[in-house]
């Protein structure tokens, strides 16, 4: 199926480490282009007191080492008893590894559409975060610590004559604004929006809405992941609906959805981003920080243009009482 080199192209590594974190589209390829049992288990009986067939393995599926290649992308299947590898072929040979990200990408759409599964499908449950997004909380608490530990504490003061010496005199305070911002205002709002499209309930709401706040980005990413369960989920019991009832493919919506990523990105990270850097360079207290960090989530590039008049009446007030000199 491959050729040793796919193993080692940074592209198509890239390509596959992007891949492995999308077992949904995989599993829809799969499903759409394979024959094998293992996705395609008899269904139950109709008459109750008939015996049933065997439990439908739970299939893991992964994207081994070389794969995808330029004509082909090799799945594996896993259970406990067995491993099965299946290669399907690209409708069309690709060039680039672009390329190839393109046509897997447009066959998971298509397979997604082919088994009618929601693009946003429904999320009821609550998914625990990954422990690698618990690591960052290390240098919050640290920097939580140094911010409000009393002047008479022996190890704060350690840290803080520490940080002042090789980072700099503002970088507790600063940090406190900067983890501040992101925990308590810019990632809720991410999560919001994740939360009202995938019609998430009130209870798991308030523990995704907690993640975010305890960790940051670890709860996006947690509901991102429930979701990919409920598509795999719908996905085992799917069987092929008429073209008709088929949900719009992803492409057609591409461009629009697009364009709402570029505003929500720019409005929600990029802005906030710009005026915490102005507010680094001017010393800007806490408090009147993050009044100006929520107006700037609220009404976008008008917040950093209020802070930018503020800073402008500044100076002048600085000029008008500076003393004339003799002529």
């Amino acid at each position: 199926m491959t050729r040793p080199d796919h193993k080692h192209d940074p592209a198509l590594k890239s390509l596959r480490r992007h891949l492995s974190r999308r077992p949904d589209l995989l599993f829809a390829i799969a499903k759409r282009h394979s024959t094998n049992p293992l996705l395609h288990p008899p269904p139950a009986p109709l008459d109750p007191s008939k015996s049933l067939p065997a439990t439908s393995p739970s299939v893991r599926i992964t994207i081994p080492q070389g794969s995808p290649t330029y004509d082909a992308l090799g799945i594996t299947l896993k259970t406990k008893q067995r491993e099965v590898q299946v290669d399907i072929p690209l409708r069309q040979t690709a060039k680039t590894p672009k390329e190839v990200r393109q046509s897997v990408e447009k066959m998971g759409e298509d397979a997604l559409g082919y088994y009618g599964i929601p693009e946003n499908p429904q999320v009821t449950s609550y998914t625990t975060p990954l422990h690698s997004y618990i690591l960052p909380l290390i240098p919050i608490l640290l920097n939580i610590f140094l911010f409000y530990a009393p002047s008479s504490n022996h190890y704060a003061n350690i840290g803080r004559s520490l940080v002042h010496q090789y980072i700099g005199p503002n970088a507790i305070r600063y940090g406190i604004l900067f983890f501040g911002s992101f925990h308590f205002i810019i990632e809720p709002l991410l999560l919001f929006r994740g939360v009202w499209r995938y019609r998430v309930p009130l209870v798991p709401s308030l523990l995704y809405l907690s993640t975010v706040v305890i960790i940051g980005f670890g709860g996006i990413d947690a509901l991102r992941r429930a979701v990919i369960q409920e598509r795999i989920r719908l996905l085992r019991s799917a069987s092929p609906i008429d073209a008709k009832d088929r949900p719009l493919p992803t492409s057609t919506h591409a461009h629009v959805e697009e364009n709402e990523f570029t505003l929500h990105n720019i409005h929600l990270i990029i802005e906030p981003l710009l005026i915490l850097l102005k507010l680094i360079k001017h010393r800007v207290p806490l408090s009147t920080s993050l009044f100006y960090m929520m107006t700037v989530v609220a009404i976008g590039y008008g917040g950093i243009q209020a802070f930018d008049r503020a800073v402008y009446e500044e100076r002048v007030r600085l000029l008008r009482a500076v003393p004339k000199k003799d002529q």
